[in-house]
Order: structure tokens, then C-alpha cells, then sequence
């Protein structure tokens, strides 16, 4: 698994990518932005991408414009092209299925938003060893000979300056199909692979550890009188029995509560499960099981069984089970089952 070199990667100090659609009707967008949520904000690293409405590009990171190629700019290739188009997204909408269609958006897609994260395609690793025979890639992706070479070498400046410290990996989403007869090697077949393998989510969360946002309620510092001050020198501690040492043994082991996070404003972060209150326009991805307060215009992805409360036009979902309490405009969708109460305009989902 390779990914382009460290200054192409997005910087530590970067939470969300700001994509924005230069085209396209609500289906199509809504393809892309379900495909993203499912594979990968389901992967627990720092960077999500955030879908900005209507078409103001003033902010965005990424710019998608729906044709009839797919390709995109690898990491931070983008920010030298401001206001242009940083990926294109293929459709197919004459596909002869729609199973064949919905396959192929589906690996496009996850394939150049791996190249938005920084991602280089793996047919180029040093381990792959296959010998192209052009001629038959030309004629089946209906390319000039440059753009096969540039696509599948393993020469040009994306794989020579690429980062390959994971083996070789023919299940990754960066990988391209091998047929019969696209090589003049040994290299085996390699199917259209159509969700990300486990060492593409390995690597993506290598790339972009896990960072929480932690805000700390600062606590008022009451100064010591003098009477406290004597009264502490005088009181010696007392001397533990040895009854008190075995009750103390025996005591059951206190579990450490897990630190409090609190996301507000426009912020975004991925954090670890526990308890976390997201308020504001703040978007979280929590890894992990635990207590959920959502409120405002808040967005939250949950990965582990919860208990939610939403408010407000809070948007909460949850990949696994629990109980909620909503209320407000709030929505929350369960893929698993349990226990819930709705008050005002809110709405619930089990096995979503």
C-alpha cells in the first residue's frame, strides 16, 4: 500500500475536507456523499469530509465535477487549483445494468476520494511486477498510449516519490482490474474491487491518527485559610490495619472514567467513544460505544452501541444499537435495535 509523499498529505492541523459539487442533481450527490459516510467515515482517523451546500466553492478543499471520466488530484495537489475542479466523478448512466453501473460508481468513487487523502494507485507498488501490454489498454480504456503509461507505470512521479512501507495489496481500493491479457507477465487476475480492503484502512489511519478535542471546564481554586492550614499539620494519617488492608484488597478495582469531550461551534473532530456532547454546527465521528448529547445543527456518525440524546436539528447515526431520547427536529437512525422516546418533530429508526 503506497501513499504520495509527506508534503502531498493533508497536515496535522486539518480536521475536515470541505468538498463541494460543481454539478450534478440530488441523486447523484447524494450517491457520493452515502458512499463516503459508509466506508470511509467508518475508518477511525482524524480527516472527514464535510459536503458543502449549494455550489460556493469559496471554502472547499475539493471540487467534484460529475463527466464522463473519473480521476482526481492526489492530497494536496488541490490546493493549486483554486476554484477549478479537483476530481471528476464517471456516473455511467449507460451502463447495460444498473447493478453494473452501481458497482462501478461505487469503486470509482471510493478509488479517487482514496486519491483526495493522499492515496496512490497500487498496481504500482515495486511487488506488483506486472509487464502492461499497452496495446490491449489502450484499446479497452480507448486511451493514447501517454495516459495508459502515466496511469499504470510504475515510473512516474506519483509512484517514484510514493511512500511503500505496506506490502503489496491487490484487494485495495486503489488497485486497478486486471484481465486476461493486460499483461505479458505471470501477474495474476485482479477484480474490480469495489469497498476498501483492511490495509487501506490500516493506512488511512496511519496517515491521519486520531486526534480528540478535549475542552477542559476550567474549576475555581478556593485559597487555603489558616485554620485549614493547622488543622492539616496536625492531623497525622492513620495507620492502615490489617483489616483494613484485606477489605481493601478485596474491594472491587474502580474503572477510570473515561475524559469528557465537548465539540461545539464549527468544529469537527474524530474522537473515541465515551461521553461526548456535540453542540453548534460541530460534526463528530465517534469510534467507540458510550453516551451521545447532540444538539443544534450538530452532525454525529456513532461506530458502537449508544445511548443518544438529541435536540434542536441535530442528525444522529448510530452503526449499532441503544436507546435514545429525541426530541426538537432532531433525527436519529439506529442499525441495530432498542429502546427509544420521540417528543415534538423528531424521528427514530431502528436497523436503518
Amino acid at each position: 500500500m503506497g501513499a504520495g509523499p509527506p508534503a502531498g498529505l493533508w497536515p496535522a492541523n486539518k480536521h475536515v475536507l470541505n468538498v463541494c459539487f460543481l454539478n450534478g442533481g440530488e441523486y447523484e450527490q447524494n450517491t457520493v456523499k452515502s458512499l463516503i459516510k459508509k466506508y470511509y467515515h467508518s475508518i477511525p482517523m482524524r480527516l472527514r469530509f464535510k459536503f458543502l451546500p449549494g455550489r460556493d466553492m469559496s471554502s472547499s478543499d475539493i471540487r467534484i465535477l460529475f463527466s464522463d471520466c473519473s480521476k482526481a488530484y492526489i492530497g494536496r495537489q488541490a490546493e493549486s487549483y483554486p476554484g477549478q475542479p479537483t476530481m471528476w466523478l464517471n456516473m455511467y448512466p449507460r451502463y447495460p445494468t444498473q447493478d453494473a453501473a452501481r458497482n462501478k460508481v461505487q469503486a470509482d468513487v471510493l478509488h479517487e476520494f482514496g486519491h483526495a487523502l493522499g492515496l496512490v494507485h497500487e498496481h504500482k507498488h515495486p511487488h506488483c511486477k506486472a509487464n502492461w501490454n499497452y496495446d490491449r489498454l489502450m484499446r479497452r480504456n480507448q486511451w493514447g498510449l501517454d495516459t495508459v503509461r502515466y496511469n499504470y507505470n510504475d515510473d512516474t512521479h506519483s509512484a517514484v516519490n510514493a511512500k511503500w512501507d505496506r506490502a503489496y495489496d491487490p484487494y485495495s481500493i486503489m488497485h486497478y482490474p486486471i484481465a486476461r491479457g493486460d499483461t505479458q507477465s505471470a501477474v495474476r487476475e485482479v477484480p474490480e474491487n469495489i469497498v476498501l480492503s483492511a490495509i487501506d484502512k490500516e493506512t488511512l489511519a496511519l496517515l491521519y491518527p486520531v486526534v480528540a478535542v478535549v475542552k477542559q471546564h476550567p474549576t475555581v481554586h478556593q485559597e487555603p485559610t489558616r485554620k485549614h492550614e493547622k488543622e492539616k499539620r496536625e492531623k497525622k494519617p492513620k495507620e492502615p490495619t490489617k483489616k483494613d488492608k484485606k477489605e481493601k484488597e478485596a474491594r472491587p478495582k474502580k474503572e477510570k472514567p473515561r475524559q469528557k469531550v465537548y465539540i461545539g461551534g464549527n468544529d469537527s473532530a474524530v474522537v473515541s467513544g465515551g461521553y461526548v456532547e456535540i453542540s453548534g454546527n460541530a460534526e463528530a465521528t465517534i469510534h467507540g460505544s458510550g453516551q451521545v448529547v447532540a444538539s443544534g445543527n450538530s452532525d454525529v456518525v456513532v461506530y458502537g452501541d449508544s445511548t443518544v440524546w438529541a435536540s434542536g436539528n441535530a442528525d444522529v447515526y448510530v452503526n449499532g444499537g441503544g436507546s435514545a431520547t429525541v426530541s426538537g427536529n432532531a433525527t436519529v437512525k439506529f442499525t441495530g435495535t432498542g429502546t427509544g422516546k420521540v417528543t415534538g418533530n423528531g424521528s427514530l429508526r431502528w436497523n436503518a
